[in-house]
């Protein structure tokens, strides 16, 4: 309760450094962390931020290298345009791979994970279909 400030909730609020898109990528993954069991507190702010930046980096990075692999494919492009292409394209797939294995660390210490809730006996509840439900909740139990 810095500055004054008192909070009526204990729900976590982004961190103010993350950006636009990264904040609603925090909340949705809030809500489905606590709908699946998960207890969470503001002291787990810092680590959800960090997750939902890897989050949000790998669906820039998705989008970074799917328009550098339109241009690939384009027939008007020059010899020049293609090869700064191709390295865009293999630089955001370098990106994208890099910001998947943070944001599944980070998820792994949230109990975001099937596997890492199994491992803190953290029983189900009923199934989320959220856009981030497939990283909560597995497609078919093993």
């Amino acid at each position: 309760m810095s500055d004054g400030v008192v909070l009526k909730s204990n729900r976590p609020c982004p961190a103010k450094w993350l950006p636009r898109k990264a904040k609603l990528v925090f909340e949705q993954l809030v809500d489905d962390l606590t709908e699946s069991g998960v207890s969470i507190t503001r002291a787990d702010t810092h680590a959800l931020s960090m997750a939902s930046l890897c989050l949000d980096s790998v669906a820039n990075a998705a989008k970074d290298e799917a328009s550098a692999r339109r241009l690939l494919g384009s027939k008007t492009a020059t010899s020049r345009l293609v090869a700064r292409a191709k390295k865009e394209a293999a630089s955001a797939a370098r990106n994208m791979m890099r910001a998947e294995r943070d944001a599944q660390t980070w998820l792994g210490m949230l109990a975001a994970t099937p596997a890492s809730r199994a491992k803190l006996g953290i029983k189900p509840r009923a199934k989320k279909t959220g856009e981030f439900a497939h990283l909560i909740w597995p497609t078919s139990i093993v």
